[in-house]
């Protein structure tokens, strides 16, 4: 996997994380996008602006089959045009954990009574947001990009998303979706039953994550690189 992962995990995200008076390391935003030094991940605050364009157009029209493959995936997609969700889902093919590998954009809050309301779609993400069931983890991807992977139990399944900064005011999410009847499985190991948001067996959520997640950040990585944002990065402030 190109980049290192520099990660916190779990409850030391929240006791490791330096306070909002604190200056995060790294340069300042430039083209081409700079590296992002590992310790950012102990900072809550961002280097980036959420100024630069979203670089996904919420379709599949970026990603060929042949880049999808490269990512490890089966090269067959099919856009969503949904008014909850849009974006692009891929087939994973018989060689993933998962079985679907959704691309989505994630849009910032306009809600006024949430506290992130605001901000950048990632800045919340980035300080445990979505951390509801279990596992948060920061991490640096391709050297260049904030991101943040979780693990999410709703609707009684079970996927590992990925949360990627991209210098906008959008963030880029991917999520590595399992079929219906693998993802009941999985949710019945993790969960006491169907409606439970607190996880009742860590060692089978961890097992889950260990299992799943680096294929998701990997896929990520490639589909970044060669088809959605090549040459970019958190602290990019152009599209290439």
């Amino acid at each position: 996997m190109d980049g290192r992962v520099a990660r916190i995990a779990g409850v030391a995200a929240v006791g490791l994380a330096l306070t909002s008076c604190s200056d995060p390391p790294g340069p300042a935003p430039a083209m081409p996008a700079p590296d992002i030094p590992e310790d950012a991940i102990a900072y809550d605050e961002l280097r980036s602006t959420a100024q630069r364009p979203f670089p996904f157009t919420d379709d599949c029209a970026q990603i060929s089959p042949e880049v999808a493959q490269q990512a490890g995936l089966a090269g067959e997609m099919e856009t969503l045009d949904d008014a909850l969700l849009d974006g692009c889902v891929l087939d994973a093919g018989a060689d993933q954990p998962f079985g679907w590998l959704g691309v989505h954009g994630v849009r910032p809050s306009n809600d006024p009574d949430d506290d992130t309301a605001g901000e950048s779609a990632f800045e919340g993400e980035w300080r445990g947001g979505s951390w509801t069931q279990g596992h948060f983890e920061r991490s640096i991807l391709l050297d260049r990009y904030y991101a943040v992977t979780t693990f999410d139990g709703e609707n009684g399944s079970a996927s590992c998303n990925v949360v990627v900064d991209t210098g906008s005011q959008r963030a880029l999410e991917f999520i590595g979706y399992l079929e219906e009847e693998a993802g009941r499985a999985k949710h019945a190991e993790i969960f006491d039953d169907q409606y439970s948001s607190e996880p009742s067996d860590r060692d089978a959520l961890e097992t889950f994550v260990s299992e799943h997640c680096p294929a998701v950040r990997e896929a990520a990585e490639v589909l970044l690189t060669e088809a959605i944002d090549p040459g970019g990065g958190s602290l990019a402030t152009e599209l290439k």
